[in-house]
């Protein structure tokens, strides 16, 4: 529930071709004139960076990042689950900052997956691995 006492409302369904549909009902109050998007400099710099014009562009990104986290969690509880996702996102995303290219990334996650541990330290040392070229020990 919002300050306002309203829920985000998210609806999803396929139209005449089979096309997945979203519709998000977000009520926010959104402004671009005073308050922090005049006078904060990250908020001034992603007004910008967004080329938003008027309260309800902004508003329309807003609800444009809404639905496609929700869709993005509807996923990963279709499929491997919202913690297990998450877990494969920081491994890669721990690869990214050993170094890993994005060729590696999938390589070095697997190599410390199959090391039992997750750490920055075990995806260093996958990584290296992965470089010198040594078999990936098995799971």
């Amino acid at each position: 529930r919002t300050s306002m006492g309203v829920a985000p409302f998210v609806a999803w369904s396929r139209n005449g071709d089979g096309d997945l549909v979203g519709y998000i009902e977000m009520p926010a109050p959104v402004g671009l004139i005073g308050g922090a998007a005049r006078v904060h400099p990250c908020a001034r710099a992603c007004v910008k960076l967004l080329g938003v014009k008027t309260a309800t562009e902004l508003g329309t990104v807003l609800a444009a990042a809404g639905i496609a986290q929700n869709l993005g969690a509807l996923r990963a509880l279709a499929t491997v689950g919202i913690q297990q996702g998450h877990m494969k996102l920081h491994a890669k995303n721990l690869a990214v900052q050993a170094g890993a290219l994005s060729a590696e990334v999938d390589a070095v996650v697997k190599r410390a997956q199959a090391s039992g541990r997750v750490t920055a330290a075990s995806i260093k040392a996958a990584l290296d691995a992965e470089r010198s070229g040594l078999p990936i020990p098995p799971q």
